[in-house]
């Protein structure tokens, strides 16, 4: 699999028109053109078929991302010729596109030109191992700029069957949505999601909590799945870290989310359609109830903070005590911990964000969250802000819980020094409330925790 942009340069396209320079013509899944002629060029369409090739030749299935180049070519009649013909290449199941033809009538249908206009889609396509184009997808959710670039996309669920169960695929910010990631694991039963990303790192809206590694590891113990999230590495835009998870949340293999290393190549064993996480709501109740009958609280100094187009309640975790709580609208979240050692030059918190009862309810991105978070120093204006990786406060047990009005809560956890694979933590839930135990017997130092509630 390949990242986000990986085959078309290390940066989003700033123009339609460079966007279009990068454009391939792609055949339709599972039709004759699909499976591709290596003995020749196809203009236009080189590096779709220089992937298909590649794959047929080592017998691979792969996941590639690409700019794809829709046309629509529009041939005008006179009257005399009867009813005007609008003629499509690849192009009938992009709804809206006849309505953007110009299809005034010509004198002469003899001679009448053909024009032809280009739709263009942030595609992903799934190879099969004998070299045929099996599925592809177009990116639902665009980011930023990239709504003035590409041709924006109806929901779309794209999987196939493979010899190593059923695999789906979305891209990046599709990621922050419910649809279509949560019906495609739902709905159709995709055991595996492949996932191109151009995921960054920035201290602006839920990025900074939300690297790539820890959320789609938690995305997949949450959905049951396996999760391969291949994230290109651009350090002019913080974009970098990458992951391959089980459904237990922990990475079989990953790339830190790190500047100073090399790129790197990720391998690991899967299991094979993996069965869905059955969360225990027995085990569920005794953890909380288990941390009630030794809580120690005291006034917290609750304040706000905007990142972005965000704002968050927030209060600061006491080191004489041993829970926290703060709401924002209906989602409140908790806190449970025991520091085996503190930091003293850094500030730890809870916030909390709903977007429904939020003043910039108008942002982009719809979520609901639950956070506790590291800061870089004391103050409160050095909270939320990116990167810091490390910590000296140690914590023995600790555990998160929120309400959310959402079925669909996604953890993410992440260690000191991004040490995924260090913390063993637990996630379960019942009704609204939904819980991140880390509870090992040994101290462990801890970053941020944090649960997301994302909804269309």
């Amino acid at each position: 699999m390949f990242p986000e942009y990986g085959l078309t340069g290390d940066l989003i396209p700033e123009t339609r028109q460079t966007a279009a320079l990068y454009g391939e013509r792609m055949p339709e899944p599972e039709t004759t053109e699909s499976c591709m002629p290596c003995d020749s060029v196809m203009v236009g369409s080189e590096i779709t078929q220089a992937i298909v090739c590649a794959a047929r030749d080592a017998q691979l299935y792969v996941v590639a991302n690409l700019i794809e180049k829709v046309s629509t070519v529009t041939q005008k009649t006179s009257p005399d010729c009867g009813d005007r013909q609008l003629l499509s290449a690849g192009a009938a199941s992009h709804v809206g596109l006849q309505e953007e033809l110009d299809l005034r009538a010509l004198p002469a249908c003899n001679n009448a030109p053909e024009s032809e206009d280009n739709s263009l889609y942030n595609t992903n396509i799934i190879i099969n191992s004998t070299g045929c184009i099996v599925a592809k997808y177009h990116k639902h959710s665009l980011f930023s700029h990239e709504s003035m670039i590409f041709n924006s996309s109806d929901v779309e669920y794209a999987y196939v069957d493979t010899p190593f169960g059923r695999i789906g695929t979305l891209i990046c910010f599709d990621l922050a949505f419910s649809e279509p990631g949560v019906n495609l694991v739902e709905k159709f039963n995709v055991d595996t999601i492949v996932f191109p990303t151009y995921w960054t790192m920035s201290n602006t809206s839920m990025q900074f909590y939300m690297n790539i590694v820890a959320y789609s590891s938690g995305w997949a113990r949450r959905m049951g799945v396996n999760f391969l999230a291949a994230n290109i590495r651009s350090l002019s835009s913080n974009s970098y870290g990458s992951a391959i998870s089980t459904p237990n949340g922990i990475p079989a293999d990953y790339y830190e989310p790190n500047q100073s290393k090399a790129g790197k190549l990720l391998i690991a064993d899967l299991q094979v359609a993996p069965q869905r996480n059955n969360n225990s709501a027995a085990k569920f109740k005794a953890s909380l109830s288990q941390r009630k009958e030794t809580v120690k609280t005291e006034v917290l100094d609750l304040f706000g903070r905007e990142l972005g187009d965000f704002d968050y309640n927030v209060v600061t975790l006491k080191p004489n005590a041993n829970f926290a709580s703060v709401c924002h609208g209906t989602i409140c979240c908790r806190v449970y911990y025991d520091f085996v050692s503190l930091d003293p030059n850094r500030r730890h918190v809870l916030a909390a964000y709903n977007s429904r009862n939020s003043s910039t309810h108008n942002a982009p991105i719809q979520f609901d969250v639950c956070l506790f978070q590291t800061c870089k120093d004391n103050s409160t204006d050095s909270c939320f802000q990116y990167p810091i990786s490390d910590s000296d406060a140690k914590f023995d047990q600790f555990s998160l819980t929120g309400q959310f009005d959402s079925d669909y809560v996604f953890p993410s956890l992440t260690g000191t020094n991004y040490g995924f694979n260090t913390v063993d933590w637990h996630f379960q839930r019942k009704g609204r409330t939904n819980e991140i135990i880390m509870d090992n017997g040994l101290p462990t130092k801890l970053l941020n925790a944090a649960m997301i509630s994302t909804f269309e």
